[in-house]
């Protein structure tokens, strides 16, 4: 095989070896979080939805139960006219945690970051 060949070939390879090992390394990191504990959930995914359409003053499209940094909390994303939200609701108490641009929407159409409450 030519060198400048070898070099492309060799190249290629070590890039495809490292794009699977972080795909590897990014899909093992969503098992080995901390497993949420559903009963010491009082509000309701129902109730977290509502507030965090009330606060963010559009429909929400996504909702999921997490354990953030030993917080049980619901992220909630809401769509208005144009923009997509992202609510975190605390689990225990309903009080909305942070509010700001979802964070995917972000990468897509400006900036924005989440606010304490």
């Amino acid at each position: 095989m030519k060198p400048k060949r070898a070099l492309v070939v060799g190249t290629l390879l070590a890039f495809a070896t490292g794009m699977t090992a972080a795909s590897l390394a990014l899909a093992m990191g969503d098992h080995n979080r901390t497993p949420v504990d559903v009963s010491k959930a009082t509000v309701t995914m129902s109730q977290a939805i509502a507030t965090a359409e009330q606060q963010a003053g559009g429909k929400a499209t996504r909702a999921k139960l997490e354990n953030e940094t030993g917080k049980l909390l619901y992220e909630v994303k809401v769509t208005g006219k144009d923009k997509v939200t992202e609510v975190k609701v605390d689990a225990t108490d309903g009080k909305v945690l942070a509010i700001g641009a979802d964070t995917h929407a972000h990468h897509r159409s400006g900036s924005g970051e989440a606010k304490k409450q």
